[in-house]
């Protein structure tokens, strides 16, 4: 009877640790997802932002332009 309580608590554990370990699998992935996320937000929000300063140092020398200072 001993044995069988044994048997039963490897099995638990191996199954604990198999879901442990798809969990793992899982959240690695998500994280790997996320960083590309990351990396294309950072590239489109330079790319913005660049563009958006252009568009200020145009404009600001066209006033220089139109108000002759």
């Amino acid at each position: 009877m001993g044995d069988e309580g044994e048997k039963n608590d490897d099995e638990k554990d191996v199954e604990l640790d198999l879901m442990a370990e798809q969990e793992y699998l899982r959240l690695t992935r998500q994280f790997r997802v996320m960083e590309g996320d990351k990396d294309a937000y950072e590239d489109e929000s330079s790319k913005a932002l660049r563009r958006q300063r252009k568009i200020i140092a145009d404009l600001e020398k066209r006033k220089m332009i139109v108000c002759g200072s």
